[in-house]
């Protein structure tokens, strides 16, 4: 699996082997990756506060500014994030990069070498 963390406008890839535990402090922009079918990747979170806002944020490929930023309650993971998802990829506009227009690509189109492993 591959880790995207995000510090000080910088993307970095932590790789996470088969077998490997990695302790990520919080308030980490982080993105699996899992390039891999049919791998699996088990996340362990401290429990949500009543109340507690998750942040979900899509950087541009081209120039990795924030392009999209939500701030929403997440009670199940399973249920509250496809509509969040699905509602970014059908919005052009949260789509387009403010600062160089690229366009954010549909669901399942990261760019080339993304995340190999």
């Amino acid at each position: 699996m591959i880790l995207k963390v995000i510090d000080d406008g910088e993307i970095t890839d932590v790789r996470i082997n088969e077998g490997e535990v990695l302790m990520l402090p919080p308030h980490i922009r982080h993105s699996p990756q899992r390039p891999v079918p049919g791998s699996y990747g088990l996340v362990v979170e401290s429990p949500r506060i009543s109340g507690m806002l998750d942040i979900f944020e899509w950087y541009c490929f081209e120039c990795m500014a924030c392009i999209h930023r939500i701030e929403v309650p997440v009670n199940n993971i399973v249920d509250d994030l496809p509509p969040l998802y699905e509602a970014f990829y059908a919005d052009d506009a949260a789509r387009t990069c403010g600062d160089c227009g690229a366009v954010y690509p549909g669901k399942g189109k990261p760019p080339p070498g993304w995340a190999d492993i």
